[in-house]
């Protein structure tokens, strides 16, 4: 679901790009829950396309069902998961789907989660935006684990996450108005943030944050 932090890249690239399969790690055999745990980590991954849809485009269902705004119940959920992982944090305690380096740091999930939902509500008018940052990380982040779990070299599972980014920007711009000028650079800089090594920075978060900070800075020189 989620791939490395800084420090499993640093682990992963200190392996030459021409080693054989055998030298890659394989997080099926690390994550909690074993190989159903790794695959129920990517399942949750690729559920995050959800809720970007539901914050665009289900607003008054959310409204009718829960009687709070789709804002509030954002604002909620990213409360609810930041004080569950301080929780889970000082107890020191992993659950299934994670790996043990989220022992004792912020997990993939919550970086994810909290991405998101500053993407959502800072783009809450610009679903054009909006939806190929989320979507981006949500399919290409799983793309490039699963390359590199599969003996890929690095350099190669950067371009299968900067391809499939690069899709799913120009399939925004064909069907909710991204601008194409828009579509090239994103993904590049969508897959280059896969690559960032922050200390305790999952690239969950970097992959969102980056692009975020991109368009809110370009968004002014728009027509």
């Amino acid at each position: 679901m989620w791939p490395r932090t800084g420090c499993e890249h640093m682990v992963e690239d200190s392996v030459n790009e021409g080693d054989v399969a055998s030298s890659v790690i394989d997080h099926a055999h690390t994550t909690v829950g074993g190989r159903a745990g790794h695959y129920f980590r990517r399942l949750t991954h690729v559920s995050m396309c959800g809720p970007p849809l539901l914050f665009y485009y289900g607003r008054d269902a959310v409204l009718s069902t829960t009687h709070i705004t789709a804002f509030q119940l954002t604002s909620l959920v990213m409360f609810v998961i930041l004080v569950a992982e301080i929780i889970r944090m000082r107890m020191n305690i992993t659950v299934i789907g994670q790996r043990p380096y989220e022992n004792d740091q912020p997990s993939a999930l919550v970086w994810g989660a909290l991405s998101m939902g500053s993407v959502l509500l800072v783009l809450h008018d610009a679903p054009e935006f909006g939806l190929p940052i989320c979507f981006a990380v949500t399919f290409a982040d799983p793309v490039a684990g699963e390359l590199r779990r599969a003996g890929v070299s690095s350099k190669n599972a950067t371009m299968g996450c900067f391809i499939v980014s690069l899709v799913v920007w120009m399939l925004c711009a064909w069907s909710v108005g991204t601008p194409w000028l828009f579509c090239l650079p994103m993904a590049f800089l969508t897959a280059w943030s896969e690559q960032l090594r922050i200390s305790k920075l999952d690239d969950n978060g970097s992959m969102m944050i980056v692009p975020l900070v991109v368009v809110l800075m370009t968004r002014p020189w728009l027509p």
